[in-house]
């Protein structure tokens, strides 16, 4: 067996070129696959967070007329102490801290993140990041009472803080009634942003909130349209994006296979040699193995670093496929050797 295998890495050294052709077309399968497996899971993700999401909203400005800015501050304000989600990134206090700070206003979040003491104040906020803070916090006079919470944002809801940074500032309000007083109310930016991000849930349609919502930008410089992009998205990519990948995988993969089967050919003659020299069938698949198993190791190697060495559904997924892969040869090494009918000439020799 160990002759076998000796042999299968003299026919790897001997073939190196078409090594690396096989490497490179099966990373490229693979590279492929982890990018449409990614966007498909992120979606599904999506899709999943969201499943009690009922509005969420894209933002359109129909007027240059921005004097109704702090009014609407001011209505948004109370609604949002009452439910739904929603944040928006602070252009003065990021110059302040030199960070990017944003700040968060959900009510679902305060029995997670403020104590029973904290819970009956009138106003408060707390501060979450994981920079160093403590001398900049002393120079900054906040709208309202604020303090730093912690920097441990594991507990966040990944529904609103999934896209932010470690190296973000946020401040998350509680019972906030100056919600006015934490965004830039001249040009109106900030409430773009706030609204652009809002969710409410099924429960706040029932209540009421999101009508309540919509009826405070009629007649605004604001129009809001409900966005469906997750499911547009969701949609392009079955529809379009997963056939034009699946033809190109299948268009990768016949060429893998028509390459392997002309490798099986070229060495037909050494491996019949093998065999008249004493070698079973067994030994003729060790020697054939070695190459399929470097070639496949070699390309499990590359997806992990480029997967940061994660064990994910993407990596379970790719190496399901690798091993697909190595049967399918296999059973095509099978094949060509039945085809070539070996085993008779050996029994017309002996």
């Amino acid at each position: 067996m160990m002759d076998a295998l000796m042999l299968g890495f003299k026919d790897l050294f001997k073939n190196k070129r078409l090594f690396f052709i096989f490497e490179a077309c099966l990373l490229m399968v693979c590279v492929i696959i982890m990018s449409v497996s990614f966007a498909l899971i992120w979606e599904l993700d999506q899709r999943s967070i969201d499943r009690t999401s009922s509005e969420a909203y894209t933002v359109i400005p129909t007027s240059n007329d921005m004097t109704s800015n702090s009014q609407l501050i001011s209505k948004v304000n109370p609604l949002l102490n009452k439910g739904g989600r929603s944040f928006f990134h602070s252009e003065y206090l990021t110059s302040q801290m030199g960070l990017t700070t944003v700040i968060v206003i959900d009510s679902s979040l305060n029995d997670l993140l403020y104590s029973d003491e904290e819970m009956n104040q009138t106003s408060y906020a707390k501060i979450f990041t994981k920079a160093d803070l403590d001398q900049t916090l002393m120079t900054i006079d906040f709208p309202e009472p604020t303090t730093f919470g912690s920097t441990d944002v594991s507990r966040f809801d990944e529904r609103i803080f999934d896209s932010f940074f470690d190296d973000e500032v946020i401040i998350v309000l509680l019972h906030t009634n100056e919600l006015g007083k934490w965004m830039e109310s001249t040009y109106g930016s900030e409430i773009f942003d706030l609204v652009d991000n809002v969710q409410f849930t099924a429960s706040d349609k029932q209540n009421g909130l999101v009508a309540a919502f919509e009826a405070i930008f009629d007649d605004s410089f604001l129009t809001l349209q409900p966005s469906s992009y997750q499911n547009d998205e969701l949609r392009f990519i079955l529809l379009y994006v997963f056939p034009t990948i699946a033809f190109v995988i299948a268009a990768l993969l016949v060429a893998l296979t028509i390459m392997y089967i002309s490798l099986l050919k070229k060495l037909y003659r050494e491996y019949t040699i093998h065999l008249i020299s004493g070698a079973t069938l067994k030994a003729i698949y060790a020697r054939n193995s070695v190459f399929i198993i470097i070639l496949i190791a070699f390309c499990l190697l590359g997806v992990s670093v480029l997967n940061g060495f994660e064990l994910n559904d993407i990596f379970g997924i790719i190496s399901v496929i690798l091993l697909l892969i190595f049967f399918t040869f296999e059973l095509l090494l099978y094949v060509v050797l039945k085809k070539r009918n070996i085993s008779i000439t050996l029994k017309g020799v002996d």
